[in-house]
């Protein structure tokens, strides 16, 4: 397959040609010698970080913006991990902040309750897939922002009371704020 890259300034579909060096169509992503990240070409082992736009307007467009639709979703899927490697709460964090008893308890919740089961790891990979573009969205529409903010409290609140584990009360150094019943 082709690897291509969509133009941000024109939309031209650019094509990754193949290595001006040698000839060799194969390339992999890895550091430059000038420390940056780009594309390096498997049989010469000559690298660049962007490619000029082949449409009419010569933008430069990252090496990394260019992929086959295979290697494109492997990399969502290692975002998305590398999401979850980080503890990433996205809409959560927004609304609360990092350090909130809400965050943590829905980071419990989502490690005990769902990555466990193979329904609730979709959920999860599906959350982390959606969760950015939600914030993006919650930060330009207050309403959407209010709503998500109702939704996510009723949520924590739901699951810090139905019996699932949550944080002891000196964990969450807040004193009688939503009892854990452990």
């Amino acid at each position: 397959m082709i690897a291509t890259a969509d133009c941000p300034r024109c939309g031209y579909k650019n094509e990754l040609m193949a290595c001006q060096n040698c000839g060799g169509a194969e390339y992999r992503r890895g550091g430059l010698s000038d420390g940056s990240q780009g594309m390096i070409c498997k049989r010469c082992d000559m690298g660049f970080s962007h490619v000029a736009c082949q449409g009419s307007c010569g933008t430069h467009i990252s090496a990394f913006s260019f992929g086959t639709p295979v290697s494109r979703g492997a990399e969502r899927i290692k975002q998305g991990m590398d999401a979850y490697e980080g503890g990433k709460c996205f809409i959560a964090t927004e609304l609360y902040g990092a350090d909130s008893i809400q965050v943590a308890i829905l980071r419990r919740f989502r490690d005990q309750a769902l990555l466990p089961t193979k329904r609730g790891q979709i959920f999860v990979a599906l959350y982390y897939r959606l969760g950015p573009l939600i914030v993006r969205l919650m930060r330009i529409a207050p309403p959407v922002r209010s709503l998500a903010r109702l939704l996510v409290g009723s949520l924590a609140r739901f699951v810090h009371t139905s019996g699932t584990r949550c944080l002891p009360k000196k964990e969450t150094g807040r004193q009688g704020f939503w009892p854990c019943a452990m």
